[in-house]
């Protein structure tokens, strides 16, 4: 659990603890607030609720916080991170396979053979379902130049919601 503080609309200091979950297709940020009536503050719970498609976050009062206000901002902000590695952790074998399919075609393209013989590391972006991802891959010990096997150490998702096509 993170000890953290954002601003309330009066610019007043709130202090929470943090928590994530992940349940039923979505990753959650949990924000117990530490209930301050002297500022008129007696919201105890907020939770980001994340999945593929939208973010929304409510109070405990199952209240609206909107995700472009001062309040939610702030939020947003201090979870987007680890909701982002949840919602990557959190991906079907399946989605998996695809993004390292989509990885590996993409370094094919994008590296020379002699570039890649020399590194031991090499990362990518990918976009699967109109969500980018950075994928991490390095080589195996037992790969030889000819004949390079490369496993995804690092999975990241880039983008917190999925971007449109143009």
């Amino acid at each position: 659990m993170n000890h953290v503080s954002f601003l309330n609309g009066s610019g007043q200091s709130i202090q929470a603890f943090l928590t994530y979950t992940f349940e039923g297709g979505r990753a959650m940020a949990v924000f117990d607030c530490e209930v301050d009536l002297s500022i008129n503050w007696d919201i105890s719970r907020i939770t980001v609720f994340h999945n593929s498609t939208e973010i929304t976050i409510l109070t405990g009062r199952e209240n609206l916080i909107k995700n472009d206000g001062q309040i939610g901002k702030q939020l947003l902000e201090i979870t987007a991170e680890r909701l982002k590695d949840l919602l990557c952790i959190n991906l079907s074998l399946e989605d998996r396979m695809q993004i390292d399919r989509l990885a590996q075609k993409n370094i094919a393209q994008q590296a020379s053979p002699k570039s890649l013989q020399e590194q031991s590391s090499y990362s990518v972006i990918v976009k699967y379902k109109h969500i980018r991802y950075q994928v991490n891959f390095s080589k195996q010990k037992n790969s030889s130049d000819i004949d390079m096997v490369w496993d995804i150490s690092y999975l990241r998702r880039i983008s917190l919601l999925p971007e449109r096509e143009n």
